[in-house]
C-alpha cells in the first residue's frame, strides 16, 4: 500500500496497482522514527479500513542509497520476547504478556526478497534467526535467502 503523504485520507483497496503515476511525496526527509511516530499516533482511522491492507506494524521505507543497491528498509514492530532466545527457565517464562515491550526491527533487503522476508516474518517461529544480525553482509544488505534456509534447516547458518 503506497502512502503518499503525512495529510492523506483516502488510501487504495488491498495493493497499489502499479504503474504509479507521478505524485509528490510528502515523507520526503522523514527518518524512520518520525515515520513509527506517523503511525503511532497520526495515520487517520480510514487507513485503517481492512480493505487498504495497511498496519501500523510494518512499513517500507526507501533510503537515499536504495535506487542504485536495488534495495529498500523494512520495518516491523515486535515484542521483544519474540527476538530473544527463550529461556532455560520455565518460570521464567511463564510471565504475563500483557504491557510487553515492544521494538522496531528493520532489514535494508533486495526489492526481490521483500515479499519472502514479509511472508516469512508472519511465521513467529522464524523471528529469532531473521533478528539474528549475522546474516547481514559486508554491504548491509539483510540476506533473506541465507536465513531462511537457516531457519528451514533449524540451524544457524550466519
Amino acid at each position: 500500500m503506497l502512502a503518499k503523504d503525512p495529510s492523506q485520507t483516502g488510501f487504495d483497496h488491498w495493493r497499489t496497482s502499479p504503474p504509479i503515476q507521478a505524485f509528490q511525496n510528502g515523507f520526503i526527509g522523514w527518518d524512520a522514527a518520525r515515520i513509527q511516530r506517523y503511525f503511532e499516533g497520526e495515520l487517520p482511522e480510514s487507513a485503517l479500513d481492512p480493505k487498504t491492507n495497511i498496519t501500523k506494524e510494518q512499513f517500507a521505507m526507501l533510503n537515499k542509497k536504495g535506487g542504485e543497491t536495488e534495495t529498500v528498509v523494512i520495518y516491523q514492530l515486535l515484542e521483544k520476547s519474540l527476538t530473544e532466545e527463550p529461556s532455560s527457565d520455565p518460570d521464567e517464562d511463564s510471565g504475563d504478556d500483557e504491557g510487553e515491550e515492544e521494538a522496531w526491527w528493520h532489514w535494508n533487503v533486495r526489492f526481490q526478497d521483500v515479499n519472502e522476508l514479509v511472508e516469512t516474518l508472519e511465521t513467529m517461529d522464524s523471528l529469532r534467526v531473521f533478528c539474528d544480525e549475522s546474516f547481514v553482509g559486508q554491504d548491509g544488505v539483510f540476506d533473506v535467502q541465507r536465513a531462511k534456509k537457516a531457519f528451514v534447516d533449524g540451524g544457524k547458518s550466519g
